[in-house]
């Protein structure tokens, strides 16, 4: 992985590179989404009071 080098144990296989990877996309896109809700969410919510 020369774009972004994740750390790994020395003699690790170099699938397990390939999965931190995934794991951190899967994490980002989870965050996103969620906040995309909440904020969805929340405007509607402020478009009621006024």
């Amino acid at each position: 992985m020369r774009l972004y080098p994740i750390p790994v144990p020395a003699g690790a296989p170099p699938w397990l590179n390939l999965l931190l990877l995934a794991g951190g996309i899967v994490v980002f896109v989870v965050l996103l989404w969620q906040a995309v809700r909440y904020f969805r969410n929340n405007n509607n919510a402020d478009d009621d009071e006024s």
